[in-house]
């Protein structure tokens, strides 16, 4: 073998310092390079997997406020939908309301009305009774004040009463 290696170019000594060396190396670099970089990647390795966790809990949790925006949003919408319906509830019977007051108005004048046509019926009738009673009583008068005949007195009667109704056809 060590002639071998001669003809390569090779010495077993120098072949085995080297070999110590390296191996020397290896162990200055594990201990110095290796085990640092090591742990700065298992250190990274942690980080980002903390980061992904982190980012995990971030999702879930804008998950979880989406979930909760979108049962308020749906309250709320519950709730104005319950608000306009009790509005649309309160307009009716308002507006119910106001016309039952309308109505009962509307017959209270209606009423009225027809008390105060009634006033003026009677005392309408008050007055023409009164006007008729003055108006026999100036006939008799007038009666009395020609004393005359029967056919005199009807005479005078029915002058009167052509009087009052030129009278009356002139009035209107």
């Amino acid at each position: 073998m060590g002639q071998i290696l001669s003809q390569l170019g090779i010495e077993p000594k120098i072949l085995l310092l080297q070999a110590v060396g390296f191996l020397c190396l290896y162990l200055l670099l594990r201990a110095y390079l290796f085990g640092p970089i090591a742990h700065i990647l298992r250190t990274r390795e942690e980080e980002v997997a903390g980061h992904l966790d982190h980012a995990a809990k971030e999702r879930a949790s804008a998950q979880q406020l989406r979930v909760d925006y979108e049962q308020h949003l749906a309250a709320i919408q519950e709730e104005a939908r319950v608000e306009l319906q009790r509005a649309a509830r309160e307009g009716q019977a308002e507006r119910e309301r106001l016309v039952t007051d309308a109505r009962r108005e509307r017959e209270d004048l209606i009423r009225r009305a027809r008390t105060e046509i009634e006033l003026e019926k009677q005392k309408a009738l008050l007055e023409l009774r009164r006007q008729t009673v003055e108006l026999a009583l100036e006939a008799a008068g007038r009666a009395v004040r020609v004393a005359l005949d029967e056919n005199a007195q009807r005479r005078a009667v029915d002058q009167f009463i052509a009087e009052v109704d030129a009278a009356q056809g002139s009035a209107h």
